[in-house]
């Protein structure tokens, strides 16, 4: 059994501190980026924020789709807020933070993600 519980590797994760030191933003940037959905993240009970590999991974995939197609990230939201995109994105989603079942630490696509679902990218 121990054999196993070695072969399980978890995902590594990033404090909000070292994601916005890894992106370069500060972190007025990184509460909006969560608050527009634009990069998934885990919220733990005890209120601190947790960017997972997978959610980092997702966010750089999302802006290279956006570079491809000539879009900045404040033409997405441009369009969003104007209501000439929409992604289906519940304005009060409950998926972000901490989940109802603990034993899934995933929440979700992020809106660019979803944007890219509908079209957009």
């Amino acid at each position: 059994m121990n054999a196993k519980k070695n072969e399980m590797k978890m995902e590594e994760t990033f404090t909000d501190k070292e994601f916005c030191k890894a992106w370069k933003i500060d972190r007025a940037t990184s509460a909006r980026w969560r608050k527009d959905r634009i990069v998934s993240f885990v919220k733990l009970p005890n209120g601190q924020i947790r960017y997972k590999q997978s959610h980092v991974d997702e966010l750089s995939a999302n802006f290279e789709k956006l570079g491809k197609l000539g879009m900045t990230l404040k033409d997405v939201s441009c369009a969003l807020k104007s209501g000439v995109v929409s992604v289906g994105v519940p304005e009060r989603s409950s998926d972000v933070g901490v989940p109802e079942d603990a034993s899934n630490f995933g929440n979700g696509k992020s809106a660019l993600h979803e944007a890219g679902s509908a079209g957009v990218a």
